[in-house]
């Protein structure tokens, strides 16, 4: 049995100890080459030995996507060694609490912080959380080549929350992650066999890298990834593409968000792919749902487009599973809370995508579901606002001093702020009357974008003005809801998170008596 040897470079700050760290590095290297040539030489055997048992000319072929350009660097041997620093462990540190919070709903969040009660369907928050967590790590440990691909997708979040010297320095980190990636999948893909299935292992990896440069706004790099992720995907068996974990992670951290933050069309198409590689999963979950309290609360009339009415339908029902206990039955409960998880963050990337696209739609296409301009400015802000509900409800990430890293409300407000004035003053005063709730609605969420960022950056500094509090509070007036519990129950019939911090019930009659 061959004997696998560990060495490791201990890093240091002290001059004094400089040249036994750089004999440390040299004697990894030799150890590295020694390795190397070894593993050179048995695959370079091995190809021989399957040459010499087949004549087919097609079997060895192999895919080449890219020519390996030769050229003298400090890595000769294509070991890949990456230099773990204090910088590089804080981000591996990063990822890995970054996961126990990510795409967690925020009724999740809001349990495990305020009590260590079960929370309602998914049982203990933190049994959920943690198994997502773990169910993620594990894909990301599983090959070397997959974890860097992981760290560097992530790390474009981390470079946003850290002083300028910094955000320098984690920058030349992701360069390097990523030619030391893209280095190790030009030759995993050469080794390849043509007509092969391939690995989750590379499906992931790829999937890491069109996370990063989305994530990191590259689209052109995201375009690249995304034609791969596909042609490798198309490849696995039908029956593993209709269901499986393995699958479910490919579904799971999309484009969605990053198109969000960005404000884009999403790279991805989907409509046409996404209900069809978790189908299981989703019929699965649906038969193990809680009806809604109170029946089904049919989505207001004066909302046309069939995106933003299946999408209201969907939070509300996800909402309301937050708020149903049901009897844990051990392995029976896990299983359950396992596929009802995995509906809520499928289900939800995919309506935060059709969303995105329903917004540039109304934008761009005239007459587009036979709306008024009024009307499509309107169905554009309820899109945003819906968006920006969805974010903070099922991608809050708050991550130490509260800052959610996923927080989308810088990027929504503005825009939202001109649709819904572009909808003011096109509307018809039959049309006004018409999208009467839907306008209060949207102020609300406008409001609370308003009071989150100034609940969130409490030092006084309000950048983002009041402009929704003063609307909102003007058509309470109008309308006769100053009081919560009446306004609530005409928010009510479109949505309400009563998950959110700073909670209604704190600021609405304030702001309205004001």
């Amino acid at each position: 049995m061959e004997k696998t040897d560990y060495l490791f470079v201990h890093l240091t700050s002290s001059p004094r100890d400089r040249v036994s760290q750089q004999l440390q590095y040299a004697a990894c290297k030799a150890h590295i080459s020694r390795r190397a040539h070894r593993k050179r030489r048995q695959k370079q055997k091995k190809q021989e030995d399957d040459t010499g048992s087949s004549q087919a000319p097609d079997s060895a072929r192999s895919l080449s996507l890219l020519p390996l350009e030769i050229r003298g660097n400090s890595d000769p041997f294509n070991s890949h060694m990456i230099t773990v620093s204090p910088i590089v462990n804080q981000a591996v540190s990063f990822v890995r609490f970054h996961l126990n919070r990510c795409w967690s709903p925020s009724y999740m969040a809001y349990f495990q912080d305020n009590s260590p009660g079960n929370c309602p369907i998914l049982g203990t928050s933190s049994t959920i959380g943690t198994m997502a967590a773990e169910w993620i790590w594990s894909f990301f440990v599983a090959d070397v080549g997959t974890f860097w691909s992981a760290v560097a997708s992530i790390l474009p979040l981390m470079i946003r929350f850290v002083p300028s010297e910094r955000a320098q320095e984690l920058h030349r980190v992701s360069l390097e992650l990523k030619a030391r990636i893209l280095a190790g999948l030009r030759e995993t893909l050469q080794n390849k066999q043509l007509n092969s299935q391939p690995s989750m292992t590379l499906i992931y990896q790829v999937k890491a890298l069109f996370r990063e440069a989305t994530t990191s706004g590259d689209t052109h790099s995201a375009c690249v990834h995304a034609r791969l992720l596909f042609w490798l995907t198309n490849q696995l068996p039908i029956t593993e593409c209709q269901g499986g974990e393995d699958v479910l992670g490919i579904a799971l951290w999309g484009d969605s968000l990053s198109a969000l933050f960005q404000l884009r069309r999403p790279i991805f198409n989907y409509l046409s792919w996404m209900p069809q590689i978790v189908a299981t999963t989703w019929n699965s979950a649906e038969s193990l749902l809680p009806n809604l309290r109170g029946g089904h609360v049919p989505v207001p009339e004066c909302v046309v487009s069939p995106q933003l009415r299946e999408a209201f339908s969907h939070i509300r029902r996800v909402l309301n599973i937050g708020k149903i206990p049901m009897p844990p039955d051990n392995d029976e409960h896990l299983r359950r809370a396992r596929l009802i998880f995995h509906w809520i963050t499928t289900k939800s990337e995919y309506h935060i995508s059709r969303l995105l696209d329903l917004y540039f739609d109304l934008l761009e296409i005239e007459n587009l579901n036979e709306l008024s301009e009024g009307g499509r400015h309107t169905e554009a802000a309820l899109a945003l606002a819906l968006l920006y509900v969805f974010q903070k409800s099922f991608s809050d990430t708050s991550q130490s001093g509260c800052i959610d890293v996923h927080d989308s409300a810088t990027i929504i407000l503005p825009a939202l702020l001109t649709r819904i004035q572009s909808a003011f003053s096109s509307c018809s005063p039959t049309e006004r009357i018409m999208y009467n709730d839907a306008h209060f609605w949207i102020l609300f969420i406008g409001s609370f974008c308003e009071e989150h960022l100034r609940y969130q950056y409490s030092q006084g500094n309000d950048k983002n003005g009041e402009w929704f509090h003063q609307q909102l509070a003007e058509q309470a007036l109008e309308n006769g809801l100053i009081s919560w519990g009446d306004a609530r129950v005409v928010l009510g019939r479109f949505v309400v998170n009563d998950f959110l911090t700073p909670p209604a019930q704190e600021w609405y009659e304030q702001t309205c008596r004001c």
